[in-house]
C-alpha cells in the first residue's frame, strides 16, 4: 500500500473592481461589539468593530474579501472562466462574483440577537452566473466573540462525484493596518507556549498548522480579528499590499481561512460553525482555550464523512445513511481523516467499526506526524472479518515503536482492494471503545380494544449514545392470544415472529416499529418488546418495555345496513343537469360501507323541486361498535359520467334536517340511512351541526357544492357536501 502527502493549495481572490455604492447594513450589537451584515454584498460580514469606536475590522475593497462562505469542488475550469481566472473550479462566492456583481439575499431576519441570512451565490470566476446552491448563516453574540453557523445546500445539474476540495472556513479579510499574522503551531498546544508570526505576502497564501485551532490578524498594538474553527487546524493565510495602511475599501488586506478537504456532492448539506473574535492576541488565546475541542478523535459516520476524504475509492454519495459506505474495486483504496493533533500517549488504541462485504481480510491503519505524511513504517495490520456484519477491530497503537509524540492525522486503507464487488461499510473510528446505551419505549392503541379488532403497538428505539449502535436488534415475543398482522420498521426490516434488524442507529437517533396484532381473548394481555445491539450498553434498564391492554368482549356490533335516502336539487334550473351521487359511512373514521347511485336528476333549486334518490350501501364486514365509537355518514356528488363534454358546471343542493315525509304534499327533508347495531335496528338523521341522531329534524336546511366536468371520467372525483357524525353513549 502505497502513503501520500496531502498539500492543500487554495489561492485565494484578490479582484481589481471596486464598489463604490452603499448598501444596506442590519447590524448586532452588545454593547462591547459591533457586527454589520451588508445585504447589498450577499448578506456578507462587512463590518465588525468595537462598540462606539467604529474601528472596522474587515476589508470589503471587492467582493472576493469579506467575512464570507467560499466552497470549492470540481470540476477544473468551470464555465470556462478565461481572463485572470483560466481553469478556475467550481466556486461559489457569498458576496458575489469578480465582475462586481453582488449575490441576492433571498430572506433575511434580524430581531436582535440573531441575524439570519439566505443567500443564492454567484460563481465567482464568471459573470453573474448563480450557483445552483444556496446559502445561510446565522450569526449571534457573546461577549468579544461572534458565533456564526454557515450551511450550503448543492442542488447541482452536475451529479459527478468530484474529489475533496480544500474549503474556506470561513474566508476572513481584514483592513491593512491588521497586518501581522499570529497563531499557535507548536506540538504543545494549550500550555502557553510561545506564539508563531507567519510572515507572507501572498497570495499564493501561506499554509501553517495551528494547533489551538485559531489564528488572528492584529495591528501594531497587537490588537485585531481571531478565527476560531473548533474542527480545522489547517489554516492559511498571509497579507497583501503595504503593510500598516488603509480600511475598508483599500486594497491591504490580511486573509486567515481554516481549510480542511472535503467531498461537496451535487445534493449535499454541509454545515459548520466558527468564531470571530475582537480582541488582543491573549484575549483570542484566552477563547481558544476556554473552548478547547477534545482533540482525542471520534468519527461517527452516521450521518457525514466527518471531514474524511477518498482516494482510489468511491461512496455512496450524499446523504450518508448509518455507515460511510467505501467501494474497493480500485487499487489500493483509502480514506484519510483531516488534520488533528493529539499525543499518543492520550490515545494508545484505535477502535474501528466496521461491517466487510470483501473477498479480502488485509487491513492497515497509518499515522502522521507533524512535517510528515503517511509512511509504512508509521502503520499496523489487520485482519478483517468479511462475513458483511458489523465488528470492532481494536488496533494497538501503542505496541508499535512509531507510534509516539504528536499524532496529525490516520489514514485508513480497508483493504488492498481490486475487489470488484467488495465494500466496506464504516460506522465509527474512535479513540475509546465504542458503548451505545439503548432505550425503548412502547405504547398501544386502542386501549382498551374490542377482541378480534386491531392492536397497534408504537415501538420507539433510541440510542443515546455516545457511539453509533451496530446490528440493532428488536424483539417481540407475541403471546398465544394474539394474532400477527403486520410489522413496520421505519428502518430495516422485521419478520413475522417480530425479530427487526434496524442496522445502524446513530448517537441521538431513533427508529419507529409499528405493529399490529388481533387479540382473540377478553381480558389484560401483557407484551414486552427488547433490543440489544452489538456495542455494549452502559444502561440495560431501559433496555425492555411492556405494555398491558385491557381486550374487552364485544359488547356492539354494526351488521347491516339499510339504504340512504337524500333529498337532492340544485342551485339553478337547469333540465338536463344530472349526477351521480357517493355515501361512505365510517366507524372510527373508516370507511366500512358504501353505496353509488349514477345519473340521477338534479331537481330543482327549491325544496318543493328537490328529488328522493336512494342509495343501496354495501356493509364490508360485521364491524365493531361498542360504547365510544363513532359513526359517520359522507355524501359526496359530481357531474355525472353520462355527462361527457368538458364546459359543464352547477352547484348540487342536499337538502337535510326535516321529518321522514318522503311523498305527498307534506313530504319533508328526512335525509338518513339505517344501520342494524348490537342487533337493534335505527335511523340515523342528518341533523344541524353536522351530527346525527335517532331522532328527526323538524326545520329543514340545504348545504351546496360547486361541482363540474372538466375532469373526464372515471377519474372525475366527487366532491363531498360535508360529514354527519354521531359517538355512542
Amino acid at each position: 500500500m502505497r502513503s501520500v502527502t496531502v498539500l492543500i493549495a487554495i489561492v485565494a481572490t484578490l479582484a481589481t473592481v471596486r464598489l463604490a455604492d452603499a448598501e444596506p447594513m442590519s447590524y448586532l450589537d452588545n454593547g462591547l461589539i459591533r457586527l454589520g451584515v451588508d445585504l447589498g454584498k450577499g448578506g456578507t460580514i462587512t463590518y465588525l468593530s468595537s462598540s462606539g469606536a467604529d474601528v472596522n475590522v474587515v476589508n470589503s475593497f471587492d467582493l472576493g474579501r469579506q467575512v464570507q462562505q467560499s466552497y470549492y469542488s470540481g470540476p477544473e475550469n468551470f464555465g470556462n472562466p478565461g481572463g485572470d481566472w483560466p481553469n478556475w473550479p467550481w466556486n461559489p462566492e457569498g458576496a458575489g462574483d469578480t465582475f462586481g456583481n453582488p449575490a441576492p439575499v433571498l430572506e433575511q431576519s434580524n430581531e436582535g440577537l440573531t441575524i439570519y441570512t439566505k443567500t443564492a451565490p454567484l460563481q465567482w470566476a464568471l459573470a453573474r452566473v448563480p450557483c445552483e446552491c444556496l446559502i445561510e448563516q446565522w450569526i449571534t453574540l457573546d461577549g468579544n466573540s461572534v458565533h456564526v453557523r454557515n450551511r450550503l445546500t448543492n442542488y447541482r445539474s452536475d451529479h459527478t462525484e468530484y474529489e475533496a476540495y480544500g474549503q474556506e472556513l470561513p474566508a476572513a479579510y481584514t483592513n491593512g493596518t491588521f497586518w501581522r499574522l499570529f497563531t499557535y503551531g507548536g506540538n504543545s498546544p494549550y500550555t502557553g507556549g510561545p506564539l508563531t508570526q507567519i510572515i507572507n505576502a501572498g497570495p499564493p497564501w501561506a499554509q501553517f498548522s495551528a494547533t489551538e485551532h485559531w489564528a488572528a490578524l492584529v495591528n501594531d498594538s497587537g490588537f485585531g480579528l481571531g478565527v476560531f474553527n473548533a474542527f480545522v487546524t489547517n489554516f492559511i493565510g498571509g497579507f497583501s499590499g503595504t503593510p500598516n495602511i488603509g480600511g475598508p475599501s483599500d486594497d491591504p488586506t490580511g486573509y486567515i481561512a481554516p481549510s480542511i478537504l472535503e467531498i461537496l456532492d451535487w445534493n449535499i448539506v454541509y454545515e459548520y460553525d466558527y468564531s470571530l473574535l475582537l480582541g488582543t492576541l491573549d484575549q483570542i488565546r484566552a477563547y481558544a482555550v476556554v473552548h478547547r475541542p477534545d482533540d482525542r478523535f471520534d468519527y461517527q459516520f452516521a450521518r457525514d464523512r466527518q471531514h474524511f476524504w477518498l482516494f482510489n475509492a468511491t461512496d455512496a454519495g450524499w446523504p450518508v445513511n448509518g455507515a460511510l459506505h467505501v467501494n474497493l474495486n480500485q487499487n489500493d483504496p483509502y480514506i484519510i481523516g483531516p488534520e488533528q493533533w493529539w499525543q499518543a500517549q492520550d490515545v494508545p488504541r484505535l477502535y474501528i467499526t466496521a461491517a466487510y462485504h470483501t473477498s479480502g481480510t488485509n487491513a492497515q491503519l497509518f499515522w502522521s506526524v507533524p512535517g510528515q505524511g503517511f509512511a509504512q513504517g508509521r502503520s499496523m495490520f489487520f485482519a478483517a472479518i468479511p462475513d458483511g456484519q458489523y465488528h470492532t477491530y481494536t488496533v494497538d497503537l501503542a505496541s508499535s515503536p512509531a507510534y509516539q509524540g504528536t499524532i496529525t492525522g490516520i489514514r485508513f486503507d480497508p483493504s488492498d482492494g481490486n475487489d470488484a464487488s467488495g465494500y466496506v461499510d464504516i460506522a465509527s473510528i474512535a479513540s475509546k471503545p465504542p458503548s451505545a446505551d439503548l432505550a425503548i419505549s412502547k405504547s398501544d392503541s386502542p386501549d382498551p380494544v374490542i377482541a378480534g379488532s386491531n392492536l397497534t403497538y408504537t415501538i420507539t428505539v433510541t440510542n443515546n449514545g455516545p457511539s453509533a449502535a451496530t446490528g440493532v436488534t428488536m424483539t417481540d415475543a407475541l403471546r398465544g392470544t394474539l394474532t400477527f398482522v403486520s410489522a413496520t420498521p421505519s428502518q430495516g426490516t422485521c419478520t413475522s415472529s417480530i425479530v427487526c434488524s434496524l442496522g445502524v442507529l446513530s448517537n441521538g437517533s431513533s427508529a419507529i416499529i409499528t405493529i399490529v396484532v388481533t387479540p382473540t381473548q377478553v381480558g389484560g394481555i401483557s407484551n414486552t418488546a427488547t433490543v440489544t445491539a452489538n456495542e455494549p450498553d452502559p444502561d440495560t434498564s431501559n433496555n425492555s418495555a411492556t405494555q398491558v391492554t385491557t381486550i374487552n368482549a364485544v359488547t356492539g356490533q354494526l351488521t347491516l345496513l339499510s339504504p340512504a335516502k337524500l333529498w337532492l336539487g340544485q342551485a339553478g334550473r337547469s333540465k338536463t343537469l344530472k349526477f351521480d351521487l357517493l355515501v361512505e359511512v365510517l366507524v372510527n373514521g373508516s370507511v366500512v360501507g358504501t353505496g353509488q347511485l349514477s345519473n340521477v336528476k338534479a331537481g330543482g333549486s327549491t325544496f318543493s323541486g328537490a328529488v328522493l334518490d336512494t342509495v343501496l350501501l354495501t356493509l364490508g364486514a360485521p364491524t365493531a361498535a361498542p360504547t365510544g365509537t363513532g359513526l359517520s355518514i359522507r355524501a359526496s356528488v359530481r357531474i355525472s359520467c353520462s355527462i361527457t363534454s368538458t364546459g359543464v358546471s352547477g352547484t348540487a343542493r342536499l337538502w337535510y334536517n326535516g321529518q321522514p315525509i318522503d311523498t305527498g304534499r307534506r313530504k319533508d327533508a328526512g335525509s338518513r340511512f339505517d344501520a342494524t347495531i348490537g342487533g337493534v335496528n335505527s335511523n340515523y338523521y342528518l341533523r344541524p351541526a353536522f351530527t346525527l341522531a335517532t331522532s328527526a329534524g323538524t326545520s329543514r336546511q340545504s348545504i351546496d357544492v360547486a361541482v363540474n366536468s372538466s375532469v373526464a371520467c372515471p377519474v372525475r372525483s366527487f366532491t363531498p357536501f360535508a360529514t354527519w357524525n354521531i359517538t355512542f353513549q
